[in-house]
């Protein structure tokens, strides 16, 4: 018998023998899953006799079923082994109409000795492209941008061939919290809707039982004889580690339908990032429209650009050029990342004195010092390690340290990691280790900044889980959870500083990081569509470029609504050395004042509003803004080809009066068409409705 739930894009229909999902398919006839080797659920188990026990929800008994109006549930009361052997594991899969969409939710309750090291669940066995489209993507939403990799009629593996049976694609959570499966003019959404970060989500992809053609991941070639049929599987693989005697319930998978491009796909997920993300409370002086300019004193290769005296003289030129924030790098013991996670002034650049004097003129010039800061990792080389912050690193299954070669700087040799500073990736979920982070974080506080900009805190170089049994935490730990509780934590250390205002700035956040940190830094490329602004319009983010003549990096900033980050000959330049950088980044920043509504104190609302056709040159870049405050509006177009471009806007709910630019900011009357210099941009003024 067949049962059924049915959204209003999506109908899916289940086995109520084996609970297995026969058939997805969206209102529009796309039969998105067919119904070979279908199952609910697969689940693998660590036995005292064996490390791959696996099983399915087609292989079991029959659950048992209820359903109710919206909803459907199975729970399978005890798990058998395909030796025979029975566990005492239930796990009631529970699957819901919710937004729209439908949510795949379980729990898994262990009574057994075995751990349930991961169950893959919902899986859609067999995955069908649109009819009649030529070519079938995964698109999925990383750290800056929103990648798509084709999954039919080729799919090449992600993974190291000698690893996996067969080819795979993997996007893990936090970083990548959905995919869309698409062609572009319609897609599925496969979304992880838990923020809380309990364990890893691997939303997974494996074509069997092979690729016709190794070079090219063909599925198919007109060669072929017919004895294989490949099929791409797709599911959510809760990597839980459940372990006997627990209880453990399920991350909300969710899946929906839609049509269009991938801002109608990520809708889904900004509509659901909505009901929970709060931005933390960033300083008013890091939310108005200003610039930064970073710059690396030392590091431990060797490289000593400047000494803490040479400070004041780089604020000035800031205060000159009208830059509002410095960020110093490379002011540790050591230099940068040379002795973590030691955050004391690096005596070959002065005094503790001298750098904190150093940073009060600069303030007092009006410009604000942001420090570089890192807490993930420690340098296993120091005595600090050895005698003790050893005992907080993370700890692989076998009792390893879990660690890589470091970052390489200045030398040749070191460049090619001949003598690097091993770091161990430290336990997030050690109390012990956020404490010594905090002792560190609390010496920016006393040294007089503004601000701190914490490098590499999205990732975890690799590492996932802690396995130590003298941490006191769960084993293991998901090492991603412990990152949204420093960040609480640092919070509390500036309120007990009586500096509520001190701006938490990180590199690249995670989305679910926002939650602690008001600010991201990150280095946006022409390249990349504007899937963080997209998703998250309020957050503020800083984008970084080092070239002479980088109109482009500059570009990136105006259609991104990013604050610029100056940061010459690789930041150990000075903040005037390149001037047409700088005079056009001036001449952005003057643009976006003069229209503060409509391109600094706006939303971004990507592309969709606004169709542009591309009459003459490379294709343009845009992206449409609407005033927090009046019915204004603003369409940035950027053309970062080196050809003159000439556009047209076809109908949308706008109505374009104007068309301005960086160098012509009072523009003239918009008549449907506008050039575009080579690496410039041109913005349309105007009102929605």
């Amino acid at each position: 018998m067949k049962l059924q739930l049915c959204t209003e894009r999506l109908t899916a229909e289940f086995s109520a023998e084996t609970g297995a999902l026969l058939r997805l398919a969206s209102a529009d006839g796309w039969e998105i899953q067919g119904g070979r080797e279908a199952t609910l659920f697969r689940m693998n188990l660590l036995t005292e006799a064996s490390s791959k026990n696996e099983v399915s929800s087609a292989s079991l008994a029959s659950p048992s079923v209820r359903q109710e109006n919206g909803s459907l549930s199975f729970r399978w009361d005890t798990i058998t082994l395909q030796t025979g052997e029975c566990l005492d594991i239930t796990f009631t899969a529970v699957i819901t109409v919710r937004d729209g969409g439908l949510s795949f939710e379980g729990e898994l309750e262990n009574h057994s000795k075995a751990t349930v090291e991961h169950i893959a669940y919902p899986v859609l066995s067999d995955l069908c492209p649109p009819a009649g489209a030529q070519h079938f993507y995964r698109t999925a939403p990383d750290l800056m941008d929103i990648p798509s990799t084709e999954i039919f009629p080729s799919f090449q593996t992600e993974r190291g061939y000698w690893g996996t049976e067969f080819p795979v694609k993997i996007s893990e959570t936090p970083v990548t919290p959905c995919i869309l499966l698409e062609d572009g003019t319609a897609g599925l959404y496969i979304g992880c809707h838990d923020h809380t970060l309990p364990y890893r989500t691997m939303l997974w992809l494996e074509a069997s039982p092979a690729v016709a053609d190794s070079a090219s991941g063909l599925l198919f070639t007109p060669q072929d004889d017919g004895t294989f049929r490949p099929r791409v599987e797709c599911s959510a693989t809760h990597l839980v580690f459940s372990v006997p005697e627990s209880r453990m319930p399920l991350s909300a998978i969710h899946l929906d339908g839609y049509r269009g491009g991938w801002e109608d796909g990520m809708e889904i997920y900004r509509s659901w990032r909505k009901s929970w993300a709060v931005p933390a409370p960033c300083p008013a002086w890091a939310k108005g429209l200003h610039a930064w300019y970073q710059v690396h004193m030392a590091s431990y290769g060797g490289g000593i650009y400047y000494r803490f005296r040479d400070l004041p003289g780089l604020g000035r030129k800031c205060a000159e050029q009208g830059i509002g924030v410095i960020q110093i790098t490379g002011w540790t013991v050591d230099g940068q990342d040379g002795c973590l996670p030691c955050h004391d002034p690096d005596p070959r650049l002065g005094t503790w004195q001298e750098f904190k004097e150093a940073i009060a003129e600069i303030e007092a010039m009006g410009v604000r010092v942001v420090l570089y800061t890192k807490y993930t990792f420690a340098d296993t080389r120091t005595e600090q390690f050895r005698t003790e912050l050893h005992r907080y690193a993370s700890r692989n299954v076998y009792g390893d340290i879990q660690d890589f070669a470091g970052y390489p700087y200045e030398r040749p040799a070191i460049l090619e990691y001949v003598n690097t500073h091993k770091l161990a990736v430290m336990c997030m979920c050690s109390d012990e280790w956020r404490q010594c982070c905090l002792r560190e974080f609390r010496k920016c506080l006393e040294l007089g900044a503004s601000g701190m900009l914490y490098d590499e805190c999205m990732h975890h170089s690799g590492y996932s889980y802690c396995f130590a049994p003298d941490h006191g935490h769960p084993v293991p730990a998901f090492l991603y959870a412990g990152d949204i509780v420093l960040g609480r934590e640092l919070a509390r250390a500036c309120e007990e500083a009586g500096k509520p205002d001190f701006l938490l700035g990180a590199e690249i956040l995670y989305d679910a990081q926002t939650q602690v940190y008001p600010l991201s830094y990150l280095r946006g490329t022409p390249g990349h569509k504007s899937v963080r602004r997209f998703c998250d319009p309020d957050s503020e983010f800083v984008s970084g470029f080092w070239g002479y003549n980088d109109r482009n990096g500059v570009n990136v900033c105006l259609l991104n609504r990013f604050i610029m980050e100056y940061e010459t000959r690789h930041f150990r330049g000075e903040p005037d050395e390149f001037p047409q950088t700088l005079n056009y980044g001036k001449q952005v920043d003057a643009l976006r004042r003069r229209y503060y509504d409509l391109l600094w104190d706006a939303e971004f609302l990507g592309t969709r509003p606004l169709p542009v056709d591309t009459l003459s040159g490379e294709p343009l870049t845009w992206g449409v803004y609407r005033s927090r405050k009046t019915d204004g509006a603003a369409a940035v177009i950027v053309n970062y080809s080196d050809e003159t471009a000439v556009f047209r806007t076809g109908a949308s709910g706008f109505r374009w009066d104007r068309v301005v630019s960086p160098e012509d900011p009072d523009g003239e009357v918009f008549s449907g068409e506008a050039v575009v210099p080579p690496r410039s941009a041109a913005v349309l003024i105007g009102t929605a409705g």
